[in-house]
C-alpha cells in the first residue's frame, strides 16, 4: 500500500485504525511534504505510536484517539485516507466507510487492505508460519487467525459492496498475489 500512495503534491493523509503507528510514520518519512494524521481507538496504540513518532524524529505527522464511525475531523479536509486490517474491527463498516469519505476531498482517494475471509488454504497457511513460537501451539495459532483474524474480515465482493453502500461509486478490489489479503482503492468523485 505504501508504494501506492505517491502524492506528486502538498497532502494531507489520515490512517484510520493506525495502531503503533509503524505504517504512517513510513508514509511520512516517504513523503516529507505530506501531512499525516494516525487515528487509533485505542489509547495505548496511540501512545505508543507517538512515543514511535518522537523516537524517529518524524514531525510532519500527529497521532490521536479517535474512532472511525465518528472521526473528529471537519469535512473535506484530506486527501488521502487509509486503513490497514482496522475495518473488520469497526462496529459498522458502512458507517466507516461513510467518514472516511466525509472527511476527503473532491477526488480524495481512500485505500483499504484487509484480511481476505476467502483466502485460499495454501496462502492462509503460508501466512500463518509467520506467526509460530515455541510457547504457542501450532493448531491454536492457526484457529485463532482463522476464526478471529480472517473469520471476523470479509471477502473482495463484501469490501466492494460496503464501499458502495457508504458512497463510493469508483471502486476497485484486488487480492494480493502472494498473500490472503485484498487491496480497495475509492475514488470520492466531486
Amino acid at each position: 500500500m505504501a508504494s501506492e500512495i505517491r502524492p506528486t503534491r502538498k497532502v494531507r493523509i489520515l490512517d484510520v485504525g493506525s495502531g503503533p503507528g509503524i505504517l504512517t510514520l513510513r508514509l511520512a518519512k516517504q513523503n516529507p511534504t505530506a501531512s499525516l494524521v494516525g487515528i487509533d481507538y485505542s489509547p495505548t496504540q496511540v501512545r505508543a505510536a507517538e512515543r514511535l513518532r518522537i523516537r524517529q524524529q518524524v514531525k510532519s505527522c500527529v497521532f490521536r484517539r479517535g474512532d472511525a464511525v465518528n472521526l473528529p475531523f471537519e469535512n473535506n479536509v484530506f486527501d488521502i485516507a487509509l486503513s490497514v486490517g482496522s475495518i473488520k474491527h469497526w462496529p459498522d463498516a458502512v458507517r466507516g466507510l461513510q467518514e472516511i469519505r466525509r472527511v476527503l476531498g473532491s477526488d480524495g482517494l481512500a485505500f483499504i487492505a484487509e484480511a481476505d475471509r476467502d483466502a485460499s488454504e495454501e496462502g492462509f497457511t503460508r501466512f500463518a508460519r509467520q506467526f509460530t513460537a515455541w510457547y504457542v501451539w501450532d493448531r491454536f495459532m492457526r484457529w485463532y487467525l482463522r476464526s478471529a483474524v480472517f473469520g471476523q474480515s470479509y471477502t473482495c465482493q463484501d469490501a466492494e459492496s460496503l464501499a458502495r453502500l457508504s458512497g463510493f461509486d469508483q471502486v476497485e478490489v484486488e487480492k494480493i498475489k502472494q498473500w490472503p489479503f485484498f487491496f480497495m482503492k475509492q475514488i470520492k468523485s466531486s
